[in-house]
Formats: structure tokens, C-alpha cells, sequence
């Protein structure tokens, strides 16, 4: 399902903001890190809410160099399309974590 993504880059910084939709009153916001699982080691941080299962946004530092390593490494010409990718891939391991039964 295509969800409504929304770009803002800050380019003093060169940092990006994915925008899915905006917390809740009272929501936990966790920050984790995500760039070595999806291909960008150190530039991606998600920002979640275990609680809700709830992915609200994506923080992409050096967004210069994602851009560059997307086009020339990955061949993916769609920055929309690959953003979308890993907003599905974030989504999927939320999920698959909170329902992971605790062992003790």
C-alpha cells in the first residue's frame, strides 16, 4: 500500500526528513538506527513507536551522498521509489519485532 510521503531537505545541514504522518498526543518516540540493515551504514535513522507499531519518519544525514549512492550503486533512479522501499522494509521489521514471542 502506497502511503503519502512527504521530503523535506534542510540543505545547511545536508540532512532529510521523511515525513509519514505526525505522532499522537502522548506517543513514544524511539530513534534507532537503520542505515546497515538497508544499505546505508551510519546515514539512516528511523523514528518508531514500538508501542503503537507505528513508523512516523525516516531521518537521513548527508542526503548528498545517499542521493550518489543510490543512483550510481544501487542503479535506482526513483528517489520516491527507493524511499518507499525502505519505509515498506522499516514497517515489516517493526512488526516482525514486536510480535517476536520473549524467551526467557
Amino acid at each position: 500500500m502506497a502511503c503519502a510521503i512527504t521530503i523535506e531537505h534542510d540543505r545547511h545541514t545536508d540532512m532529510a526528513f521523511v515525513i509519514l504522518c505526525e505522532p499522537e498526543p502522548g506517543a513514544t518516540i524511539d530513534t534507532i538506527p537503520i542505515g546497515e540493515f538497508v544499505g546505508f551504514p551510519g546515514l539512516i535513522t528511523a523514528r518508531v513507536s514500538y508501542d503503537r507499531e507505528t513508523l512516523y519518519g525516516l531521518n537521513i544525514e548527508n542526503f548528498t551522498l545517499f542521493k550518489r549512492k543510490l543512483f550510481w550503486q544501487h542503479h535506482m533512479f526513483s528517489l520516491q521509489k527507493a524511499i518507499q522501499l525502505i519505509v515498506c522494509a522499516v514497517k515489516a521489521g517493526i512488526t516482525i519485532e514486536h510480535k517476536r514471542p520473549a524467551y526467557a
